[in-house]
């Protein structure tokens, strides 16, 4: 059997598979079986693709994601499925490929490939049937296996009653409920299932040129550039460059040292909105100075300063400026906390913790791209790994659940906020309010009676949504919430 033509009848299945698992369906536990099919079947059709560490690492972190999908069916677990998926996508079609935006291009380029791609491997296989059907040799391979299977078939489907069972049940979900009840929204799933599995087993020529791209510019170091380049303009640079950093590590420093009280500012003294209003005026300013700083440091060693003779001085106050620009960073952080402590926790404030992790990481890498002559692309290379296995890391953990017990438990300057655990926070969190229903009642003054009908939009709404699901949207969470709920 042709590579194309095996190619092809694995593409049908893999679109089957996703038609029977993902028509009219939420995501859960289908989201986990489609991801391990389809690795598998990567794997069975191209082995040798496996040798790349990186198509290993965004496979596991598929299949990771995909069981953060079951377990926690958050919305950012769904986005480390996804962009692991892509990933996964370009890795996988040119192994050769190193760096991590090049195979999040590869993998985009082929999603959207995908109808293109599709056409050309179904004609190639059309072809190959026709050579295939006048040679004797496979009928003769082919015939008696065949002959076989149907034969034993028949004898199980007669002899076992849950063997006819199983297979009822899937011709009935899948073939017949496909033709029986043919619209446009069946053939949109069979449509995006085939997209999906011709993006992923399909070889794309693009894949070649990235690969190639990647061969003529080398991502790991700097390259020097045009060696007449005139001596003076790259003086001139150096001194901008010095007189830059000096006036910009002047200004930092001192306002780091005007920070320093915030470690013993007397917080509690403080009231809610005053609090608010000190740490929103100055985190986003000093998170978008922090950006700059780094853009600027990009600016100035993008090429030939790394090579300035004696350029010691430059690379010294340059990493100065990172290190600043690290303890700016802590300082934002320590604001974020405070407003944690004082008045609970928030979406918005966990997105911050992120924020400032990627950019100390980041600020650690520029040092090091300074010190070692490193290029940009590899930069980029190191800090979007970085950001990906946060992501990853981050969606095993229950942010919905977290926010809620912090905010039920720790006491804070204002009111318990019950409306936002209601109306912001996801239905995650319904065990936990019909569980503290005295201690919300006690807070905010209220009876349990008022707070019971609070919640029961909330119940009403995840029980709505749980009667137009089945088994292939299963998760733990949404099963947690119904045995707590008595469903």
């Amino acid at each position: 059997m042709s590579n194309s033509l095996k190619k092809s009848i694995l593409i049908l299945a893999l679109a089957i598979v996703y038609f029977f698992l993902f028509r009219n369906a939420y995501w859960g536990i289908n989201v986990l079986l489609y991801s391990l099919v389809l690795i598998g079947t990567t794997y069975f059709l191209s082995p040798e693709e496996w040798s790349s560490p990186s198509v290993k690492v965004t496979a596991l972190g598929t299949i990771l994601s995909a069981i953060t999908v079951v377990w926690q069916h958050s919305a950012l677990a769904f986005w480390a499925h996804s962009i692991s998926f892509l990933l996964f996508i370009g890795f996988v079609q040119q192994r050769e490929l190193r760096f991590f935006w090049y195979a999040l291009l590869l993998g985009l380029r082929n999603i959207f490939a995908a109808p293109f791609d599709l056409i050309k491997h179904f004609a190639q296989s059309m072809m190959g049937i026709i050579r295939l059907n006048l040679s004797i040799r496979w009928f003769g391979i082919t015939a008696l296996p065949i002959i076989l299977a149907v034969l034993f078939f028949t004898l199980y489907h007669q002899a076992n009653a849950l063997f006819t069972s199983f297979v009822l049940n899937i011709w009935t979900s899948t073939f017949l409920a496909f033709f029986r009840n043919f619209s446009f929204y069946n053939l949109f799933f069979l449509v995006v299932g085939l997209f999906l599995a011709t993006s992923t087993l399909s070889s794309s020529a693009f894949a070649k040129t990235l690969a190639g791209q990647e061969d003529l510019s080398d991502i790991k170091r700097v390259r020097k550039g045009n060696r007449f380049a005139s001596m003076l303009g790259l003086k001139t640079e150096y001194q901008t460059a010095i007189m830059s950093f000096g006036m910009l590590n002047t200004l930092l420093l001192m306002v780091n040292i005007f920070d320093l009280p915030l470690f013993w500012l007397d917080y509690s003294s403080k009231s809610f909105v005053e609090l608010k209003n000190f740490v929103h005026q100055g985190t986003y300013i000093l998170m978008v100075s922090i950006l700059l700083a780094m853009a600027i440091i990009l600016y100035f060693f993008r090429k030939n300063l790394n090579f300035f003779p004696d350029n010691k001085m430059l690379k010294a106050l340059a990493i100065a400026w990172c290190v600043q620009n690290a303890w700016l960073a802590f300082t934002v952080g320590f604001r974020n906390m405070q407003y944690i402590w004082h008045t609970g926790l928030a979406y918005k404030r966990i997105g911050v913790i992120f924020f400032l992790t990627l950019t100390i990481f980041g600020l650690w890498t520029m040092g090091k791209k300074i010190k070692e002559k490193k290029s940009i692309p590899l930069l980029f290379h190191w800090n979007a790994w970085a950001a990906y296995a946060l992501l990853i890391s981050s969606s095993f953990i229950h942010w919905d659940i977290i926010i809620t017990k912090y905010n039920l438990n720790h006491a804070s300057k204002e009111p318990l906020d019950l409306d936002f655990l209601i109306y912001d926070v996801s239905d995650k969190n319904l065990y936990l309010l019909y569980d503290h229903q005295k201690e919300i009642a006690q807070e905010l003054g209220i009876s349990r009676k008022e707070v019971k009908e609070k919640m029961a939009y909330k119940k009403r709404k995840f029980l709505s949504k749980q009667k137009r699901k089945d088994w292939r949207a299963w998760n733990w969470i949404d099963c947690k919430n119904q045995l707590h709920l008595g469903q």
